[in-house]
């Protein structure tokens, strides 16, 4: 029989069931669920969602078949099937009166339900009244309907109004006589969006690529009958590479596996043009239903093949001459995959990749609008020959394939396909590259030789694969052996040496002829630490014509400006005036760069200016570091609390956010400090985040409780910090040696604060000291306090802590009589309310 992958329904019942091989857990999950409810209640409703081609339509309808052979239930359960082509269903009332047309033909009324609703034609609540009638005929009948619902979103749901919606989902909270299994090919924002009628409604199932053992059943089932059969204990390794290879979509993988493995004279892929042909409606209609970027995108998308980021995408579209911003392509990017045309890989990193989600769309789109010069039209079929035959049986199958070309009976158009694929595989070796081009050339006439790949080219496309599997030295290899006069050869040859780590190499083989060499030299010279021939070189660069390579000039204005910012050649008005230029040029990550220059200046307003305008132009990255320059450059709490209040949701669960807020409340709120720096403490040391955060909010949090005198909690807030660097940290572990009467302990770190500091860390602690030796005052440790004022000479300790010093000389006047007779009259108050402050330490601090 022959098998319909487009239209499951029209199988026979017997058939379908037969052979369905795939989704059954899925199916037994459903069916388990359909057979144990009694409907005696509103029951749960499902949604399954997956891309064309994953067996949704098929699992539909082996759900209803199952109801029908299942004597207990069809009894009184009627199950019924709308399938993607029912157009009539815009309306609410459109499904009642199709549901009573159905039981009009299955219980042969002569349409006697349909014609009832004449009535009420005209009628204010006409859908209320024929869903109560429908509802009086199950009731009558006793029975209950289950509604198997393909392409519910786009095919009813969206035709709906939002009252209708609400509506709908009124009926089925409430009423047991109706439950609805839906499948939708895109993703149905709504039942995501808590704001709408069906937010978190459905049960939603999403149906995943075949995994390997469906993969091998499948493949199974479509040998059964077949003259030709693989081994499949043998092939299972190739059966999961072709899982692979298609995202196991269900529909790919029987097409693929028919046009390419049952291949004997070139005619499965004859009949993949056909099939091509056919499907190129459904196909040309779903490019031209999108907007105009996304169909810009896509084309980038699917030339590539393999997975693509986001700023690659950038690189590759131009409008009117300028380059498409990537924040205008993440927008479109989430509208594709939301569609479920497009699949998002994520990284370790923020820069995902994206793939068209449907691998069979990809073929159709490479083989209709892949350019030959570039060989992305049989892209596809070069990496499915890679992966399916190993190093070992390439061999193999080329002698085959060239066998069956000498026969004669090969078909010319697969032949140059099958020759470009193998041309352009890093698993061919160029001796087998020519003698497949010399045997395809025998079958062919004069017009379909032109067609062939050039064998001329192979050593540097191989070249370029090997590059791109960063094999640099075996790239050189094969560039240094043909003629370097091409710029794109010379440029891939630099390219190897520059990521080898030999820049002056790469400087020594650069051409003449090669129109990037400024922009080149200037990347070597910058590697080489040479700044002021990386600034000439890149300068000029930015006057070149540098289209065709993944570098932008904004990148290159970037570069100079941070040569200018950080390197011996330092210059922050010129770095300035080319991270400007970077902006100008399209560089949305540069006002970070240029924020960054303003504030070493000390030019705060232009600094907080560029962070705003970098917000703006999309980089929302910088709404965090724009936080973090509020807390500690511009010293702007309520911008930094404002802002914080703005961004909650995005960054709820971010230690370093949670960090700037805490510290940000710190001087008026403590105990809300207190709440969320603990919290922020957790999350950055359970994220790994580094010290200076997670340090600075354990000080935070041990200064309050310590203000608090909360032994307890200090105690153990101190036992975490750890730092053999931080001059404060050392403070905060004497202060609570201190309070704990650990008095020879306190002293190392005192003695290692000391060693530590220097006169910018006694200005910066300054708060922090006076605690500390106001506490060992009050635990009458006069002498080891005279100490840290002798060490405090260089930097003025005594001048910058008076009122201090001479309380402590108050209590040492028997050893230092006359030290304490030089006080002014003016330090008389100050010091006796130090020596009041004393007192009350000695209190509060037992």
């Amino acid at each position: 029989m022959e098998n319909k992958l487009y239209n499951p329904a029209g199988q026979p019942k017997d058939w379908l069931i037969e052979n369905f091989v795939a989704r059954t857990s899925v199916f037994k999950k459903i069916f388990k669920d359909l057979e144990t409810g009694t409907m005696q209640y509103p029951e749960q409703n499902y949604l399954i969602q997956g891309q064309r081609g994953m067996g949704k339509t098929t699992l539909l309808l082996r759900l209803k078949y199952e109801i029908e052979n299942t004597p207990e239930l069809i009894k009184w359960m009627v199950p019924v099937f709308f399938n993607e082509e029912s157009y009539d269903l815009t309306s609410l009332s459109n499904l009642w009166e199709k549901l009573l047309k159905y039981l009009d033909n299955l219980w042969q009324t002569g349409g006697m339900y349909y014609r009832e609703t004449d009535k009420f034609v005209g009628t204010d609540d006409y859908e209320k009244r024929i869903f109560e009638l429908l509802i009086s005929i199950l009731k009558s009948e006793q029975k209950k309907l289950v509604i198997f619902f393909d392409n519910f979103g786009q095919l009813f749901l969206d035709n709906l109004k939002e009252k209708e919606q609400r509506r709908l989902r009124e009926v089925l909270m409430n009423c047991n006589d109706i439950r609805i299994v839906g499948a939708s090919a895109i993703v149905l924002e709504d039942l995501y969006d808590y704001s709408k009628p069906f937010f978190e409604f459905f049960k939603i199932i999403n149906l995943e690529g075949l995994n390997k053992d469906d993969t091998i059943q499948l493949i199974g089932k479509l040998q059964e009958g077949s003259e030709k059969k693989i081994n499949i204990e043998k092939s299972k390794g190739k059966i999961e590479t072709l899982g692979i290879l298609t995202g196991g979509v269900i529909r790919t993988i029987m097409l693929i596996y028919e046009v390419i493995l049952a291949d004997e004279d070139g005619t499965a892929l004859q009949n993949l043009e056909i099939i091509l042909d056919r499907i190129t409606p459904l196909y040309k209609h779903r490019i031209e239903d999108l907007p105009v970027q996304q169909r810009k995108i896509i084309d980038v998308i699917a030339k590539r093949w393999d997975a693509i980021s986001t700023k690659e995408i950038a690189e590759n579209i131009r409008e009117n001459g300028k380059l498409m911003s990537t924040k205008l392509i993440s927008a479109q990017l989430q509208q594709l995959e939301k569609n479920n045309i497009l699949e998002k890989k994520h990284t370790n990193t923020k820069n995902h990749l994206y793939q068209l989600n449907e691998r069979f769309f990809n073929i159709w789109y490479l083989m209709r609008n892949g350019d030959r010069m570039d060989r992305c039209r049989v892209m596809w079929l070069t990496k499915f020959l890679e992966a399916w035959y190993d190093g070992e049986s390439i061999g193999n199958f080329i002698k085959k394939h060239i066998e069956l070309l000498q026969s004669g009976k090969y078909y010319a158009s697969s032949a140059i396909m099958i020759a470009e694929a193998l041309t352009y595989s890093a698993n061919v070796g160029f001796e087998d590259q020519a003698t497949i081009i010399k045997a395809t050339e025998v079958i062919l006439n004069d017009d379909q030789k032109k067609l062939l790949p050039q064998v001329s080219l192979e050593k540097f496309n191989k070249a370029r694969v090997l590059y791109n599997e960063e094999k640099y030295k075996e790239a050189i290899m094969l560039l240094e052996s043909i003629d370097q006069t091409s710029g794109e050869a010379n440029t891939l040859l630099f390219n190897s040496y520059f990521n080898l780590d030999k820049p002056a190499k790469a400087i020594e083989v650069l051409n003449d002829g090669n129109n990037l060499k400024p922009l080149l030299l200037g990347m070597a010279y910058l590697k080489l630490v040479e700044p002021q021939k990386a600034i000439k070189y890149l300068n000029a660069s930015l006057d070149i014509d540098i289209s065709g390579i993944n570098i932008q000039k904004s990148q290159i204005a970037s570069a100079i400006g941070i040569v200018y910012q950080t390197s011996i050649a330092l210059n922050l008005k010129r770095a300035i005036k080319y991270h400007k230029l970077s902006i100008e040029l399209g560089n949305e990550k540069g006002y970070y760069e240029l924020a960054n220059c303003y504030t070493k200046i000390g030019d705060f307003v232009n600094a907080e200016k560029e962070y705003l305008n970098g917000i703006e132009a999309g980089d929302t990255t910088l709404e965090k570091k724009l936080i973090d320059f509020y807390v500690f450059k511009g010293r702007q709490v309520e911008k930094a609390l404002d802002l914080i209040e703005k961004t909650r949701f995005k960054y709820a669960n971010d230690g370093d956010f949670l960090f700037y807020e805490g510290f940000s409340l710190f001087d008026n709120d403590n105990d809300g400090a207190e709440k969320v720096l603990f919290r922020a403490k957790d999350l950055l040391t359970k994220g790994n985040y580094g010290s200076r955060l997670l340090e600075l909010a354990q000080i935070i949090l041990a200064s309050i409780y310590f203000n608090n005198k909360d032994k307890v909690k200090a105690n153990a807030i101190f036992d975490e910090l750890d730092s053999k660097d931080n001059p404060v940290v050392f403070l905060m572990k004497a202060i609570i040696k201190v309070w704990n009467n650990h008095f020879q302990e306190s002293f190392s770190f005192i003695n290692k604060y000391l060693e530590k500091s220097d006169l910018i860390n006694f200005n910066i602690n300054n708060e922090y000291l006076e605690k500390l030796i106001i506490l060992l005052m009050a635990k009458k440790q006069y002498h080891f306090v005279a100490e840290i004022f002798e060490k405090g000479q260089r930097v003025n300790l005594k001048d910058q802590m008076k009122p201090i010093y001479y309380a402590l000389m108050y209590n040492l006047k028997d050893k230092y009589p006359n030290e304490f007779l030089k006080m002014g009259e003016e330090l008389i108050q100050p010091v006796d309310d130090v020596r009041r402050r004393i007192e009350e330490v000695a209190t509060e601090y037992v």
